[in-house]
């Protein structure tokens, strides 16, 4: 188990699967469905894959969540993404 922190800071953690817990911060709608925020803290990391039911219930971030993912570069070497796995 990691944190969304160590995700953030760590660079030898990109391209390892990891669980990592936190709250649903944001949600994608439309077009951006599958795209949704973790948050632990002040950190906060993109995630793609599966919307867990929490970020579609009222209020967001209520329901603290742990899920299995694996951590990418994004787009800029210094950004990551979590491309959510199968529990």
């Amino acid at each position: 188990m990691v944190t969304v922190r160590q995700i953030v800071q760590r660079d030898s953690l990109v391209g390892r699967r990891v669980r990592v817990g936190g709250v649903c911060a944001i949600a994608g709608t439309g077009p951006s469905a599958g795209v949704w925020v973790l948050q632990a803290g002040p950190w906060a990391i993109e995630v793609r894959g599966l919307v867990p039911r929490s970020c579609l219930q009222e209020p967001i971030g209520a329901e603290a969540l742990t899920i299995f993912a694996q951590i990418v570069e994004g787009t800029d070497s210094t950004e990551r993404l979590l491309l959510r796995l199968p529990d």
